[in-house]
């Protein structure tokens, strides 16, 4: 059957604390790593949320006697184990004699949390997990917002965020996404207060890529929600009626947006260094373009195997606890040229996914995959620039969000893959 798919696959047959549960635990994926920040959660916890998940999908799998796994996501997951299993296999030459142990466990963990996942989630699942990962981002905001209030000025300076506003903008700027595009995905919907709240956390986190990130896409998935044309509609008034109900939700929701900018400027330390994204002229070598550089260089010497997991830090930044900022790069220095080409297909195929809804002979696709496409989009941008790529647990989960809804769109007018 096209698309594996079969009428126990949304999940009605499961009482709703199973659902509950499945969903918590992916929030925890997404949420812990800026919980620890404010809280420091042992690294435990990570541990606990993939017993729930393997239970869950277990139990899954017993009552329904199948895996409920459409094509794209198999395609998905094929590549995960395919770049896991060479990236660990890299260790056979790796030059690192500290961090390859570290980034083994890792690749290990984010290979299992794909399996743990692929054929689990569904629209309610996903709803769900965003509902509490925007609520903890909101809870994350309003501590942004009381640790200004006690410095007692917008310097940003001795904050306790200061040290790791990458993970905590990252949290607060994926869910600030989500809720702006999720406005004008489901008009009847509006989450302006939410979204004033996160834009407003994420203007004030002291992210400046993070920042331009979600204004960015926020704008750019805005205007396609806006060009879309609905589903189930077909009278011209109708049809005038909601293109202007989302054309006003998007003019407001962008009014908002640059209202945040300009509170962003009033923060000292944003203001002085916004210029300064991928150059810090201040550290001189550690700036995104000489890191790069390097990476390039390192890379070109051996592109064909890399050097090994736990590698990268070495081969861009001299240390092993560096890395390069750059998901792609980071994985052709550690593993070489196949399981890059296999990382870039594997971050594009929710793009492809998209493209194939949008040449379907009826273009009116469901418009319920804007919000995770657009969440989607926003990390794939920040890890393209930022942070360990071996923790990107939480973009892979959003792609595994965003190839269900597409699917699901597309599945509403065809069965073809």
């Amino acid at each position: 059957m096209s698309q594996y798919h079969n009428p126990n696959c949304n999940g009605g047959e499961f009482t709703s604390w199973v659902d509950l549960i499945y969903s918590v635990a992916m929030a925890g994926f997404i949420v812990t790593p800026a919980m620890r920040v404010y809280f420091g959660v042992s690294e435990w916890v990570y541990v606990v949320l993939m017993l729930a998940l393997s239970s869950t999908a277990v139990m899954r799998m017993i009552v329904t006697e199948r895996v409920c796994a459409r094509r794209i996501e198999l395609r998905f997951l094929v590549l995960v184990m395919g770049i896991s299993a060479w990236l660990l296999l890299s260790n056979l030459w790796s030059v690192s004699t500290e961090r390859y142990m570290e980034d083994s466990m890792q690749v290990a963990v984010t290979a299992a949390l794909v399996a743990a996942t692929v054929g689990q989630v569904n629209m309610k699942r996903m709803e769900l997990t965003m509902r509490l990962t925007c609520g903890v981002a909101a809870a994350a905001s309003v501590l942004v917002f009381q640790e200004y209030i006690t410095v007692g000025s917008l310097s940003g300076w001795d904050m306790r965020i200061t040290d790791s506003y990458l993970v905590v903008s990252r949290l607060i700027g994926l869910a600030a996404v989500f809720s702006a595009t999720s406005t004008i995905a489901t008009v009847k919907r509006k989450r302006y207060v939410l979204t004033i709240i996160l834009f407003a956390g994420l203007a004030l986190s002291l992210a400046r890529g993070a920042l331009v990130f979600g204004v960015v896409v926020t704008g750019v998935f805005m205007t396609l929600g806006v060009l879309l044309r609905p589903r189930r509609i077909e009278n011209m008034s109708d049809l005038a009626r909601n293109f202007l109900s989302k054309l006003a939700t998007t003019g407001i929701i962008l009014l908002l947006i640059s209202l945040v900018i300009w509170g962003a400027m009033r923060v000292e330390r944003t203001r002085r260094l916004f210029g300064l994204i991928f150059v810090d002229r201040d550290a001189g070598f550690s700036g995104r373009l000489g890191i790069w550089s390097t990476s390039w260089a390192n890379i070109s010497r051996r592109m064909m195997f890399g050097y090994g997991i736990g590698s990268s830090g070495i081969m861009s930044g001299g240390s092993e606890t560096s890395y390069p900022h750059n998901v792609i790069l980071q994985i052709w220095l550690d593993g070489g040229i196949i399981p890059a080409l296999a990382t870039i297909a594997m971050l594009l195929l929710p793009y492809y996914a998209l493209c194939l809804a949008i040449r379907l002979p009826d273009s009116r696709i469901d418009s319920s995959w804007l919000p995770y496409l657009a969440a989607y989009s926003f990390l794939f941008l920040d890890y393209m620039k930022s942070t360990n790529s071996y923790t990107a647990r939480d973009l892979f989960l959003l792609e595994l969000f965003a190839l269900n809804a597409l699917s699901s769109a597309r599945r509403c007018l065809t069965n073809r893959d």
